[in-house]
């Protein structure tokens, strides 16, 4: 259960930073300037620069420490879910935005 919890809380980590990419990718198709496809680039870069940190600190403390299972959950869940959201959010967004 604790490892599930922790694979969850590295997907919801990742929605959350992957949110300005996939959700500027869809209106980058139809109007957007290539500085503000820049800025958010750098935004979601620096959000999962910090998602990775926390993920992998916490992580491996946990997995010395008491925490076990949530450790084990959190290292899991950063690189599944770095994989699923990211690649599979902007394959998504390629299908329906294809003309």
């Amino acid at each position: 259960m604790r490892v599930t919890v922790g694979i969850g809380s590295a997907f919801i980590g990742h929605i959350v930073a992957a949110c300005p990419w996939l959700s500027s990718l869809f209106a980058f198709t139809v109007h957007a300037g290539p500085e503000s496809i820049f800025m958010v680039v750098c935004l979601t870069g620096a959000l999962e620069l910090m998602l990775f940190v926390v993920c992998m600190t916490l992580g491996v403390v946990l997995l010395h420490n008491r925490g076990r299972y949530f450790g084990t959950g959190l290292l899991t869940g950063w690189c599944a879910g770095l994989i699923t959201v990211l690649g599979g959010g902007t394959a998504l967004i390629g299908l329906l935005a294809a003309p």
